[in-house]
């Protein structure tokens, strides 16, 4: 049951984020029409800042929570080839719970901020996107990293517990 909701929720954060990478591609190409018309004609588009900010913040929130449950992220490995690999696992499993607290954190005092952008009526300052969409793709995000967080956490602990196997290498790598 554990490994298959591993899967289905793997691939539903892909696809995730895939959309955030391809939104940040759209900011991409709003810069580089930007700089290709203040080159040519002497003109720019209006808000390229604020697009790409947004762009960025949307990309960042919805590739955040795949990494966390890849375990993609950088971390230093000195000597981890010298723990058994069920300790490691179970290292691992406090790890990620750690890394659920504190996006459960971020969450946390992101949605104050986020309340409040959104009481103010805060715009970009450029061409007035809200405020509060872009703390509702950064909470979204930081909601899934807890999620993601939670599972990784769940998955590390049963392996290191021996109730399900350890995924190979390639397995972990190339799925």
């Amino acid at each position: 049951m554990l490994t298959r909701l591993f899967t289905v929720t793997d691939r539903a954060l892909r696809s995730v984020a895939f959309a955030g990478l391809g939104l940040m591609g759209l900011a991409v190409t709003v810069t580089l029409a930007d700089i290709a018309l203040r080159g040519s004609v002497g003109q720019s588009i209006r808000g390229t800042v604020d697009i790409t900010q947004l762009g960025l913040i949307i990309c960042a929130a919805l590739v955040i929570p795949f990494a966390f449950l890849r375990d993609a992220h950088v971390r230093v490995d000195i000597g981890v080839s010298l723990i058994p690999p069920r300790l490691r696992h179970g290292l691992d499993g406090v790890g990620a719970l750690l890394g659920a607290g504190l996006m459960a954190a971020i969450l946390w005092a992101g949605s104050g901020t986020a309340v409040q952008a959104l009481d103010y009526g805060d715009l970009s300052q450029t061409i007035g996107i809200p405020m509060a969409l872009y703390w509702a793709f950064f909470l979204a995000g930081a909601a899934l990293s807890v999620l993601a967080c939670l599972l990784l956490a769940a998955r590390d602990l049963a392996i290191a517990a021996g109730r399900i196997p350890a995924p190979s290498r390639s397995q972990d790598i190339l799925s």
